[in-house]
Formats: C-alpha cells, structure tokens, sequence
C-alpha cells in the first residue's frame, strides 16, 4: 500500500520511524543503483557512530546529615548501653564532579561510490538524520565529513528529507532559499564544478524527484530513482499499518500544508471505503 502523500511523507520525520526509514533508504538506494554502475563502480554502504551526551544530575554542593541514636556494644557483661549523640549538623566535603564518557551510541549509514579497480571514492551520498541538523555531535560530525569530502576528489551528494533543524547541507543558506521556501532539499557538488553547487528544492506537496548522481568528469551521471526507492521502503517497512494517520504529524506542518494535508488524507480514507 503506497503512502497517501505525492512525495515525502511528513509523519516518515517523526524520531521513533526515522531510523527505521534511514537504513531502509540507505538499503535501497544503494539497490537501485548498483546495476546501472557495473562492471567498473560498486556501491559500498559505510557507517560512522558516535556518541550524542547523556544528560547527568549533578551531584549537590553539601549535604546535611543528622546522626541518629547510636547503640554501641558493651565491653562487659551488663549488656548494651544507649547513648544518645547531639544532633550535630555534618558538611560533608564537595565532590569532584568528572563527566563519564558515555552516552548514546548513534550509528549513521552512508554510501560510497567505488572505483573497483583502485578502491578510489568517486562519490559520497549522505541521507541527513535528525541527529545531524541539530546542534551537537552529530551536527559536528556532518560537518566534519562535509569538509572531508569538499577537500577530496570525490563528488558529494546530500538528501534531506527533514523539515526540521539547522540547514546543514554544504551549500550556502543565502542559495538553498533564494528561490522560496523549500520544506527538502538535494544538495549536490562536483568536483568537475567546484565553484559551486546544484540545489533541487521541492516542498511537501510535491513529488519526489530523481537524482542525478555524479560520477568522474566527463562520464555521464547515474539516477537515483528516488520515487521508486522511498515508495519501496515505505512498503517494506509497513508504514501503512504503523502510521496514525488521524494524529498531526511530528514535526507539525505549516497550518496552510495542515488544512491541504486533512484534505489529502480524508479523500483518500474516501478512496479506499469505496474501494
């Protein structure tokens, strides 16, 4: 069963399917691809983990403990003698606070495009997660990884396809919104173009595009059929039966996409009643 939405589907960016999503996506792009690459390229799936910090409770200044009444033991035969001790406030000393490297174990999968011959990376494609838009590890990360593959010979490819967070793409933001509101953006640099970058904005409503994938100067791209693959992992993943799709999603959308989005899901409840 397809998604009721033309393109993205905006409940897909609610944090407990995101994962799910990701590796799916991840999977099948990878699928969709490898065909038209051989017999000299090959898709590689590569992960990067990190840790996202675990919120810890700091341990108080003073502490403030009253002695209760002790019994101690008699040292003869007359038995056990109370003794009452003075309530007396004890300051115990301030600990030292180390923080404990732990925390969240994140793994993110990505693609590399591989020369077979030299094992050379011809192209990185990076699906952005909620954990690399956000201020944080894996915003640091991605961006590590950005200027990693900038300063390479490979070409870099971004799908984002997370209405919320920092835009986090490679290109500038002053270009990635020149053009109006996007809610998804692809963003892609080649290394034969390296004063620039290729920007595809699309919103909620429309449809998801293909991708032109970049290969070494001079050859022609591949194609991601994007509509293709997230309508697969969309089936595989049995979105259709998890999805409630009479909640709003989270994210929220925007209210005019809200009354535009109800009007999508209650004619296609119609659809499927007369079906």
């Amino acid at each position: 069963m397809p998604s009721p939405f033309p393109g993205m589907d905006p409940y897909l960016e609610y944090p407990a399917f995101w994962p799910s999503v990701h590796h799916l996506l991840i999977a099948y792009t990878a699928e969709d691809l490898q065909p038209q690459l051989l017999p000299r390229y090959v898709v590689n799936i590569e992960e990067r983990v990190f840790l996202e910090p675990v919120g810890r409770d700091r341990i108080p200044d003073v502490h403030i403990a009253v002695p209760q009444e002790l019994i101690w033991p008699e040292r003869d035969r007359g038995g056990s003698v109370a003794i009452t001790q003075p309530e007396v406030a004890v300051a115990l000393p301030k600990p030292e606070w180390i923080p404990a490297e732990l925390g969240l174990e994140i793994h993110e999968g990505y693609i590399e495009i591989l020369d077979i011959a030299g094992n050379e990376v011809i192209t990185v494609i990076e699906v952005l997660s909620p954990s690399n838009k956000p201020p944080g590890p894996g915003h640091d990360v991605h961006r590590a990884k950005q200027q990693e593959v900038l300063c390479s010979p490979a070409n870099l490819v971004e799908i984002d396809l997370l209405r919320q967070g920092l835009d986090t793409v490679v290109a500038p933001i002053s270009k990635t919104t020149s053009n109006g509101r996007a809610d998804y953006l692809i963003c892609t640099r080649r290394t034969a173009r390296p004063d620039g970058f290729e920007v595809v904005r699309f919103t909620v409503r429309d449809p998801l595009p293909l991708v032109a994938i970049p290969l070494r100067a001079g050859e022609n791209d591949v194609v991601l059929h994007l509509p293709e693959v997230f309508a697969r992992c969309y089936d595989v993943g049995a979105y259709a039966y998890r999805v409630d799709y009479a909640r709003d999603p989270d994210p929220p959308l925007s209210s005019a996409d809200t009354t535009w989005a109800t009007e999508l899901l209650r004619g296609e409840t119609l659809r499927q009643a007369t079906d």
